[in-house]
């Protein structure tokens, strides 16, 4: 593992006009005015999972994160930070543990709302909008990257799973993997079949058309076109991991020098990475089973690529994808939360805890008094709304969460960004929001998730109280656009207008030197540092910023199937390599 430095570059941005001053034009400095000039900054590739729900790298977490406001933020420190003072949601906090240690202990959290948080469209952040974004994060189904759930907030488990006691709570979740395991292992079974039955080369149509004969009811078919989908989404992640990485892809031959055979394309990085492009260390060349020669792949689409793959492996290798490739875990994730959604529109007259009893809107009908983190005493009366929700009295929602025992990294969890539930819920439920059973969410619906949350409409447009808001051409040809949000509680930002421009690592700082961009982030290598010193009379400027990145290697267990073998494989590596790769700027984690 590796402790990274990456470097932030700009260009030094000087006024000098001043009014009734004239210059020639050799002389005259570019004068950036933020009302009308945009800032251009680089980004890695996006997924355009611009969701604050849902998005998964980090180059869609810093789109999103531009339009998102946190219940809580960080200082320079680590430290968690609210109040008056901070861009953030919580204005009080009051952190309170009671009971014994091992026996009865709980810890419970008071956050004490802002009233003049708005989203972009001018409406008020309440505390409807924090219990909408916890019970989408907190909803069995839920399958984006937050881990709120990892904390243990009393009730929670039970609203999950409808069961009171541990071992029917594990027994709940298991019925509904166990399912999903079976359907899967019914499209293996089949599959051994028809390839024992027809020894022939069978194209996908063809087997699903043997397939029908197994297939009673139509759901191997329907959990065969899932898992394909999903094959075919993972493909296209891999490629966008293996774009601008063909330069660093080197090879050694049987002499143990660097060979002088390359990779120039994305398209051959990730069919190397695929295993589709080989390297013949005694003949020292590259080799491919797609084509007469790897040059003859250098003119190949993205899409060729993928396709050429999903050829090769569909439907011969289907056991192998359903069983090894990430494939397998999404498709079990989604056809498990497909068979607890269909068990919840059976029972659904039969919900024991509609909501999650450690969450709560404490002073919704009672004042609330609690001892804050300066051991001050707040109490907030009941609030009091007018027709518009707007707050009466002089008073704050207060939020209360309840967690099981002592947890140091819960405050963390309970950071999250609050997103609006007016986007992201439906008219219908947000009617029906009433605090008890109703949340802005259909518990337990994969359906729900994906329709409605995860709207194609609104993956694609992020909405939020943050500084920025989406521009209203906010994403094409790789170039995000923001503008400020004008009712940013952190107060409106200086410059109005800032773009992301998806950039490769390897053209940020030429791109930088060329001012396409005005701000980029590439790694810390020896080369680009020198480089940017050289060039910092010509108006250019870096810092040095270290990360807590780390790397990482993993061995295909599909291809080296035995553990002790792949332990012995990483005893071998000497990591010590890969640091010294990075010179100065990084430092190895034991």
């Amino acid at each position: 593992m590796k402790k990274k430095i990456s470097i932030i570059c700009f260009i030094l941005l000087i006024v000098v006009c001043l009014t009734g001053c004239k210059h020639d034009k050799e002389e005259t400095k570019k004068h950036y005015d933020n009302e009308v000039d945009t800032l251009t900054m680089s980004s890695q590739e996006v997924d355009g999972v611009f969701n604050p729900f849902f998005s998964t790298t980090a180059a869609d977490g810093n789109v999103v994160g531009f339009t998102q406001i946190g219940m809580l933020g960080n200082d320079k420190d680590g430290g968690y930070t609210y109040g008056d003072d901070e861009a953030v949601v919580v204005k009080d906090l009051g952190i309170i543990t009671t009971g014994t240690q091992g026996v009865d202990q709980t810890t419970t959290y008071y956050f004490v709302l802002k009233k003049n948080v708005q989203f972009s469209n001018g409406s008020r952040l309440s505390i409807k909008d924090v219990l909408f974004n916890l019970y989408v994060y907190l909803d069995p189904v839920y399958t984006g990257s937050s881990t709120i759930y990892s904390t243990d907030i009393v009730g929670l488990k039970e609203y999950q799973t409808q069961q009171e006691d541990d071992e029917a709570q594990k027994r709940f979740k298991d019925q509904f993997d166990i399912e999903a395991n079976q359907r899967i292992n019914n499209i293996l079974a089949a599959a051994d079949d028809i390839f024992d039955l027809h020894k022939e080369s069978l194209d996908l149509a063809q087997f699903k058309n043997y397939l029908a004969e197994y297939d009673t009811d139509g759901q191997m078919a329907k959990d065969l076109d899932e898992g394909l989908k999903l094959f075919n989404e993972e493909l296209e992640r891999d490629y966008k991991n293996s774009v601008d990485t063909a330069s660093s892809i080197k090879f050694i031959d049987k002499y143990g020098n660097e060979s002088a055979q390359k990779l120039v394309t994305d398209v051959q990085a990730f069919l190397y990475n695929e295993n589709y492009i080989t390297y013949n260390k005694e003949e020292n060349k590259l080799e491919t089973s797609l084509a007469s020669s790897v040059d003859d792949l250098k003119n190949w689409t993205q899409q060729q690529a993928i396709q050429a793959i999903v050829n090769d492996k569909v439907p011969k290798d289907i056991a192998e994808i359903l069983t090894y490739w990430q494939t397998a875990s999404d498709l079990r994730e989604s056809l498990s939360n497909a068979a607890f959604e269909k068990y919840n529109q059976e029972h659904k007259n039969d919900v024991k805890f509609p909501n999650i009893s450690g969450i709560t809107f404490a002073n919704r009908t009672e004042s609330v008094t609690f001892k804050n983190e300066k051991n001050e005493t707040v109490t907030c009366p009941a609030v009091q709304y007018d027709e518009n929700g707007n707050i009466t009295n002089d008073t704050y929602e207060v939020l209360k969460i309840v967690i099981n025992d002592v947890d140091p990294k819960a405050i963390w969890n309970f950071a999250f960004t609050v997103a609006p539930m007016y986007y992201y819920s439906s008219q219908e439920l947000i009617d029906k929001f009433d605090f008890v059973s109703n949340f802005g969410v259909e518990r337990g619906s994969q359906t729900f998730m994906n329709t409605v949350v995860k709207d194609p409409s609104k993956i694609g447009l992020p909405v939020g109280a943050g500084p920025y808001q989406a521009a209203s051409d906010f994403y094409s040809h790789n170039l995000i656009r923001f503008e400020r949000n004008p009712y940013y509680v952190g107060g409106a930002p200086l410059i109005k207008k800032i773009n992301l421009q998806v950039c490769p690592e390897s053209r940020m700082t030429d791109s930088l030197y060329s001012h396409d961009l005005d701000y980029v982030e590439p790694n810390a290598k020896t080369e680009t540092v020198n480089q940017l010193k050289s060039k910092a009379k010509e108006g250019f400027g870096s810092r040095n910023v270290k990360t807590a990145g780390y790397g990482y290697i993993g061995v295909n267990a599909s291809k080296v199937p035995t553990l002790e073998v792949r332990q012995i494989i990483m005893h071998c590596i000497d990591t010590q390599q890969v640091v010294d790769y990075y010179g100065s700027s990084a430092i190895a984690i034991h």
